[in-house]
């Protein structure tokens, strides 16, 4: 079974830290052209800011400024988790269980990268296409006959 680690091992590493703002995640999100962001201590994994985080607690609810609000005022805390050793299916189910659309994935308590349901499930399709070709190159297949 493919393990998250490989499916993220091109992936860039974005982060923001404690003390940065809603403004300057925002401006990473958006220019990086990704739904959510890591929140670090120092090399400490302490939150995720999401575009969900954002419409919530920081447009829709609070109406605060992201110029001035600090990204651990309105982060995620609780976070799900995954393991970079984790399959694909098991990373699939986790999220969908939690509902959420992306993890944080570490190896040895260390943060390696973020997967995304988007990640997973093209991941998932480009190998049941390969499966699909396998299964019509069998199916079609005619040996020559030997007279």
């Amino acid at each position: 079974m493919d393990k998250i680690r490989e499916i993220i091992k091109d992936h860039e590493l974005y982060f923001v830290n404690v003390g940065q703002t809603v403004k300057d995640a925002v401006s990473i999100m958006a220019e990086k052209n990704i739904g959510a962001i890591c929140v670090l201590d120092g090399d400490h994994l302490v939150g995720m800011f999401t575009e969900r985080d954002l419409m919530r607690r920081v447009v829709n609810t609070e109406r605060l400024n992201a110029a001035n609000t600090k990204i651990e005022d309105v982060m995620t805390k609780d976070l799900i988790i995954a393991e970079s050793d984790e399959t694909v299916k098991s990373a699939l189910a986790k999220m969908k269980k939690y509902k959420i659309r992306h993890m944080p994935v570490v190896e040895n308590k260390k943060l390696i990268g973020i997967v995304s349901m988007r990640d997973l499930l093209l991941h998932d399709l480009s190998v049941k296409e390969e499966e699909i070709k396998l299964l019509d190159a069998y199916i079609t297949y005619s040996p020559m006959r030997m007279e």
